[in-house]
């Protein structure tokens, strides 16, 4: 990784502004942009690297993309990345950003139950919390049909909206009704 690394630095340090931002600009044949691509590899010393040579750090995944309009952000926040998470809201990244079918980094990491990851995007911006993604669902109504019941307590200590209404008319409760939770309810 340190290899790839410094090979990146020299290729992003050899080269004029003009032709770094057209680097950094440019898709890969999946419709990834380099951070995005980076964010996905897993490797933090990419990020950073792609960061000191002022990537954008709210690039977007393109149309033909299996997930179009997904940041770095999003995809870390899915896979619960969260010293990648850290250092790009440290470094600008909006969590208000949505992907073309409507969810947030909030969402994507409600819906995957990465509790550090939730806690550390609603402790940067707590606003989205209640926003609707996906089939209309808030981040309290995915985390409660998939059963992250971690993620479903800290929503309910910030007082969320618990009768929002997915697309066909489901809350929070309705969803986990329907789950068979494991571990004791206190």
């Amino acid at each position: 990784a340190n290899e790839e690394a410094t090979r990146v630095d020299y290729i992003l340090s050899s080269v004029d502004a003009t032709t770094r931002k057209t680097i950094l600009d440019t898709f890969n044949e999946e419709d990834e942009p380099p951070l995005y691509k980076a964010c996905s590899t897993g490797s933090i010393n990419i990020v950073n690297l792609l960061i000191k040579h002022s990537v954008n750090v709210n690039q977007q995944t393109g149309d033909k993309h299996q997930k179009a309009g997904e940041t770095g952000l999003m995809y870390s926040s899915c896979n619960g990345q969260l010293q990648i998470v850290q250092t790009l809201l440290k470094n600008g990244a909006d969590v208000s950003i949505t992907s073309k079918d409507g969810c947030d980094a909030t969402y994507y990491a409600a819906e995957e139950g990465q509790l550090q990851v939730f806690q550390e995007i609603v402790k940067h911006d707590p606003r989205f919390v209640d926003r609707k993604g996906l089939r209309g669902r808030t981040p309290l109504i995915i985390a409660s049909e998939c059963g992250h019941i971690a993620i479903v307590r800290e929503l309910l200590k910030m007082k969320v909206e618990i009768n929002a209404q997915d697309v066909n008319g489901w809350t929070a409760l309705m969803h986990l009704s329907l789950i068979h939770i494991s571990e004791p309810t206190r």
